[in-house]
Formats: C-alpha cells, sequence, structure tokens
C-alpha cells in the first residue's frame, strides 16, 4: 500500500487520472444511489471534494449520506495529501542533492581508497 502511495504522488498524470475518477466515480454512486441525475451528481461530487458544501444538493438516503461520509474522509485524508505532496516535491529542490554522475564519481573514489587501505595492511 505505501509503495502504491509513493508511485502515486510522485506523478502528477496518476493523481490527475485519481482526482478525475474519484468524481466521476462519487457521481455515478450518488446519481445512482439517490436518483439524480448524472449532472446533480457530478456537482455534489465537486462541492464534496472541494469541501464546500453548498447544500443544494444534499443526500437524503442512508446509502447517500455514508457514500458523502466516505468520499469526504478519502478526500482529506488521501487526495488532498497526495496533491500537496506532489506540489511540494516539485517546488522544493535541493541544490545540494548529488546528480547520479557525482554518486557514481563517489562511489568509485571510495573504492579506490579502501582498496589503497587494504594493500597497506
Amino acid at each position: 500500500m505505501q509503495a502504491l502511495l509513493l508511485k502515486l504522488a510522485n506523478s502528477l498524470k496518476a493523481i490527475c487520472i485519481t482526482y478525475i475518477g474519484s468524481l466521476v466515480v462519487s457521481a455515478i454512486l450518488f446519481s445512482w444511489v439517490e436518483g439524480k441525475p448524472f449532472l446533480d451528481g457530478l456537482w455534489w461530487s465537486c462541492a464534496t471534494a472541494l469541501t464546500v458544501g453548498y447544500g443544494d444538493i444534499a443526500p437524503v438516503t442512508v446509502a447517500g449520506k455514508w457514500l458523502g461520509i466516505i468520499f469526504a474522509h478519502l478526500w482529506i485524508l488521501i487526495t488532498i495529501p497526495l496533491v500537496v505532496a506532489n506540489v511540494i516535491v516539485k517546488i522544493i529542490h535541493d541544490a545540494e542533492a548529488f546528480t547520479q554522475e557525482e554518486q557514481d564519481e563517489v562511489k568509485g573514489n571510495l573504492r579506490k581508497v579502501l582498496s589503497l587501505l587494504e594493500r597497506k595492511k
């Protein structure tokens, strides 16, 4: 699960697909459970995901209310943190970080030093 979340957090494309997919799936489920048109379900889905909650479209069935509870929590606990983490990773760049080539050079130099030390023993 952790590997999947890390892969997802590092891919803006995957986050966008997850974002749009979750909106569409929740809209379809809401429409089906509440007997409303898909566009109303999409409106509810977007308002819930963005934590706006206008209240013009709200679930009235028990299943619809559970759907709202689950969907809102998934957004707050998973989707929003993934988006924030991805943005932070893209913005923060460690200028002191070694490139792959620099790391390979350091490793090679360390091997040379270690072999010289072994010879002196």
